[in-house]
Parts: C-alpha cells; sequence; structure tokens
C-alpha cells in the first residue's frame, strides 16, 4: 500500500461520535477497515506474501494460504494481536484519544470505554 493511499484512509478515518457509530456499527465493518489499513484489501500469506488466501475463518479474522498453508490472523504482527477484545472497541478508543484536544489519561479512557483492568487502557 502507498503512502498516499494510508494517508487517504486515516483521513477518512470518522471525526465526530456519529460519524463514527455510522463507519463502525459492526465488527465486520472494522475488520473490513482494518484489512484494507493491513493489506490494501486483499490479505496475503504472512510467510510467502502470496495473496491466495482460501476463506475467511473464525468470523473472519483468520487466513490460510492456498500455497503455503500457513495461516495468518488480521491482527498477526500489530499492535492488536494476541488482543481478547474486538476491534470495535480498540478502534473506540482510538477515536477517543484522537478527539480529545489535550489528551486523555488511561484512567478517563478505561471509565469510557468500560474496560474491566486500567492495563487493558493504558496499552
Amino acid at each position: 500500500m502507498t503512502q498516499a493511499s494510508r494517508d487517504d484512509l486515516w483521513r477518512d478515518f470518522p471525526k465526530t461520535a456519529p460519524e463514527f457509530d455510522t463507519r463502525f456499527a459492526t465488527e465486520g465493518d472494522c475488520r473490513a477497515y482494518w484489512m484494507t489499513a493491513r493489506w490494501g484489501g486483499e490479505p496475503a500469506c504472512q510467510r510467502c506474501q502470496s495473496k491466495r488466501m482460501g476463506r475467511p475463518m473464525r468470523n473472519g479474522t483468520l487466513f490460510a494460504c492456498a500455497d503455503s498453508g500457513h495461516q495468518t490472523s488480521l491482527t498477526s504482527g500489530t499492535l492488536l494481536e494476541g488482543t481478547r477484545k474486538p476491534l470495535k472497541a480498540w478502534f473506540r478508543a482510538v477515536f477517543e484519544v484522537a478527539t480529545h484536544r489535550n489528551g486523555i489519561s488511561a484512567k478517563d479512557l478505561q471509565r469510557i470505554m468500560g474496560f474491566g483492568s486500567y492495563e487493558t487502557a493504558s496499552r
């Protein structure tokens, strides 16, 4: 993905709460955005870079390469690798951090997002 298209993707990120709620209404909307941000919309094998990926598994978050058989997760190798929170929760956290003019404390983010632990909010 070119730098220009990544910049366009970031510029297209919602700037208001209603825009956010419309754009990322479902977990599928978040997966599609993350797939575009990560692979330009088409999954690629981490091992051999092949674009010949099988049908998505595990709710659209896991892909198996038709060439190497290697399985690649939508979040593997990213900041969100290993998370058990839905992508929508992380997208909302990014939105909250990005839209607070003077920043936001991890404690406030924990409260706003309803995260059970401070550690989750401070990641």
